[in-house]
């Protein structure tokens, strides 16, 4: 069983000795060479220029840039091809925070799978459906105080080195017990922000969509931010609407990256359960577990 480290190396040392092929992933980018990042992005992009997301005006510039720029950030995390590509199309429709989307009213679904494919059209209207705000930090984030954090994370990563060694697996620890009273390893039930329609989520899922919130976040926000919405303990609780806030503000670094940490935290709890719950499912098999293996972003989804 591999332990799932989040978005970076677990220590400096391993971090500078991948830097030579974090930079090869990143020179493409860095080059305007995105058809060597993803062959399909070029005609992704004109799907997305003819429909007017370059014309869209969108928090620090076009929409189009931004949707560029959440495909970069999750791509260099390492997340696999039909995720990234849910990030270059992740406002694809209107969702529980605007009520704007890329393509006109009447484009069906069966209409823009036929475009991007099912997989990436099925990623994107689940995370524009469910209501992300109650999902993610109402009813998870804000459920959990920094010191549970922080004391959580580090058990999680005892427990996963303690099955990885000994295939003994505890699902009374405090860490599991919270986790899986937040989300059941069947998942859970949200409802579309607009229509009320039931949606199942898996876990995975669930994680896939803090992982993608954490680089929206990343994308867009800047001090201004915690002026606009009263951020001052950094939970980004979004306690004010203070439209006396100065845009943009200084441009440096919010105290926002404090919920971004927080995120990442959950982010790495809820898959390292899943680990645990996959390998004692297994351990109940006449077979040995089978080792899971994931790349630094993971692949929360399966798909």
């Amino acid at each position: 069983m591999s332990t799932q480290q989040g978005f970076c190396s677990p220590d400096l040392k391993t971090h500078r000795k991948n830097l030579p092929s974090l930079f090869a992933v990143a020179q493409p980018f860095l080059r305007d060479e995105l058809e060597k990042i993803d062959p399909e992005i070029p005609s992704f992009l004109s799907i997305l220029r003819s429909a007017g997301a370059g014309e869209r005006h969108h928090k620090n510039g076009a929409f189009l840039a931004h949707l560029l720029n959440f495909h970069r950030i999750v791509r260099l995390w390492g997340a696999p091809f039909d995720i990234a590509r849910c990030g270059l199309f992740h406002s694809l429709y209107a969702n529980s925070y605007v009520n704007v989307s890329i393509f006109e009213p009447s484009t069906t679904r069966e209409d823009v799978q036929r475009l991007i494919g099912a997989p990436v059209e099925r990623l994107a209207f689940l995370f524009c459906a469910v209501p992300r705000h109650k999902l993610i930090h109402e009813e998870l984030h804000f459920q959990y105080t920094d010191a549970e954090l922080r004391d959580h994370l580090a058990a999680s990563d005892l427990s996963i080195k303690t099955a990885r060694e000994t295939s003994t697996f505890d699902a009374s620890k405090p860490w599991r017990k919270k986790i899986c009273k937040l989300l059941p390893p069947k998942g859970i039930e949200a409802r579309h922000f607009k229509t009320g329609e039931p949606i199942s989520l898996s876990r995975r899922i669930i994680a896939l969509f803090i992982l993608m919130t954490i680089a929206d976040i990343c994308d867009q926000y800047i001090d201004y931010q915690d002026k606009l919405y009263d951020n001052e303990n950094g939970r980004l609780e979004f306690r004010g609407n203070n439209w006396g806030a100065l845009w943009p503000g200084t441009c440096k670094p919010g105290l926002w990256m404090n919920a971004a940490s927080r995120l990442g935290v959950l982010y790495n709890l809820i898959l390292r359960e899943e680990d645990l719950h996959s390998g004692e499912e297994q351990d109940g098999r006449d077979y040995p577990p089978r080792p899971r293996r994931r790349n630094h972003a993971g692949d929360p989804t399966g798909v």
